[in-house]
């Protein structure tokens, strides 16, 4: 049933360690192509000890985001600062959402998933306005575009060359500080425009 389930992709199916696999039972375990892994359901779960389950959250996490987030320091605005390079406690929060958090300080916000229209009118009721600057300011707002038109990102600039951003709407995306380089890493593909605030 397991095999099933990895070749299916059904259920949380988990990579595991050697040093994990020592410490499970053969009948949790299942091979394919090389890879050891472990496909989590209620009973197994449960049977599991605390420390095996943190580890194997852990490394799930690890797989959806790079934890390395940029300090913080005292000229970010608080709620920022009080967020930053943490992860959401529930499932949903996009990026749209921790982009307005940053513009409106809103802590419910922070928490919603947000659809790209909202987002936008949200923008423009704060005052933000596109510009044609190459280099983003504080407070800016960088949203980036498919070749269709769609918005797909956005990202809160809280100094030069330092973004509050958020890659994903999973709990395993965490609210960051990244630097410019990580942004670009991720959507520098797509076409950057600049909003600030008049």
């Amino acid at each position: 049933m397991e095999l099933f389930q990895v070749t299916t992709q059904r259920d949380l199916i988990l990579p595991i360690s050697v040093e994990q696999m020592k410490r499970l039972s053969n009948e949790a375990i299942v091979e394919k192509d090389g890879t050891h892994l472990i496909v989590l359901h209620p009973q197994n779960w449960t049977a599991l000890d605390i420390e095996m389950r943190h580890s194997l959250l852990l490394d799930y996490a690890k797989e959806w985001d790079r934890w390395e987030g940029e300090p913080g320091d005292d000229s970010i605005a608080s709620h920022l600062a009080d967020n930053a390079n943490r992860f959401p406690i529930q499932e949903g929060s996009n990026c749209l959402a921790a982009t307005l958090f940053a513009v409106t300080g809103n802590e419910q916000i922070v928490h919603q998933w947000v659809h790209p229209e909202t987002f936008l009118q949200t923008l423009k009721r704060s005052g933000y306005e596109t510009v044609k600057d190459d280099e983003p300011r504080l407070n800016d707002v960088l949203t980036y575009w498919n070749d269709q038109g769609q918005l797909i990102h956005a990202s809160y600039c809280v100094r030069e060359g330092l973004f509050f951003n958020k890659h994903g709407q999973v709990r395993f995306n965490p609210w960051k500080l990244i630097d410019h380089d990580e942004l670009k890493e991720h959507w520098g593909a797509y076409r950057i425009q600049i909003e600030r605030r008049t």
